[in-house]
């Protein structure tokens, strides 16, 4: 019994070292009109981890657990 509580606890223990957040967002161009931003690309800072904005400018990408910072870039717009 104790090598069962053991081992579930260690399990808990080790999901919450690699635990992340979903973030999910809609990037809009900012005119007047605030329309949706097609393909504006989304990095994590300091990663790898990124993804790009679909038809309606929204989003989805997975932060790795420390990483709060991301980076909005699309052609013709200011980073």
């Amino acid at each position: 019994m104790k090598r069962i509580v053991f081992a579930f606890l260690a399990l808990v223990m080790s999901c919450q070292l690699f635990a992340q957040n979903k973030l999910t967002g809609t990037i809009l161009d900012g005119s007047m009109n605030n329309e949706p931003l097609i393909g504006a690309s989304i990095i994590v800072e300091g990663t790898g981890t990124g993804g790009v904005s679909d038809m309606d400018g929204n989003f989805s990408i997975t932060l790795p657990k420390g990483k709060t910072r991301i980076k909005v870039s699309s052609v013709g717009m200011k980073t």
